[in-house]
């Protein structure tokens, strides 16, 4: 009898222990991804593995991660705008040791479909001609048109399915950037 409850006991604390390192993965994939979409690129580039580190200098990685917007504060808006329509869940989850693999499905808004329907307005209205030479100004024109459309619901969305591959480091799930499981 006291095989069996012995037996039950370490069963019981393995799978408790499973259940709390895929929790561990899927928030540390959570973490990292809310981070990218909210713009917060450089508390994503911390959550990255030592190897992504290595191989990825931050410029790069924040590049990468800003979906096509610059960093400017004219883009501020539309970050928000986006990051606010914006979503992910967490599909498939597989671990081998200090090896993960999540698959992340995204819904977020088509910047592009808006950047092709801006620019028939852009067209229609002169944009082009009013600010030609002065590119800062016209990305601002179509940041903040771009954010004004979000705001009102007038937008496609599209489906993203990415895969994030996480290690193990120190104790800690850490993301492996730019890396096949």
């Amino acid at each position: 009898m006291k095989r069996i409850l012995l037996l039950v006991s370490a069963v019981l604390v393995l799978t408790v222990a499973c259940f709390n390192e895929k929790e561990a993965i899927r928030e540390a994939t959570t973490r990292f991804w809310q981070a990218v979409i909210n713009g917060k690129t450089e508390t994503a580039y911390r959550m990255l593995s030592k190897r992504s580190h290595f191989n990825i200098p931050k410029a790069v990685f924040e590049e990468s991660a800003r979906f096509g917007m610059k960093p400017t504060l004219r883009t501020r808006e539309l970050r928000k705008a986006w990051s606010a329509e914006s979503s992910f869940r967490i599909e498939e989850l597989e671990q081998r040791g200090a090896e993960a693999l999540t698959l992340v499905s995204f819904r977020v808004p088509d910047l592009n479909e808006l950047d092709e329907r801006l620019s028939k307005e852009a067209r229609r209205k002169n944009i082009y001609r009013k600010y030609k030479g002065d590119e800062d100004k016209l990305d601002a024109w179509f940041a903040k048109r771009m954010a004004q459309e979000i705001k009102a619901h007038r937008f496609s969305r599209i489906s993203i399915e990415e895969r994030t591959w996480l290690v193990r480091e120190e104790g800690q799930w850490k993301i492996n950037f730019g890396y096949e499981y």
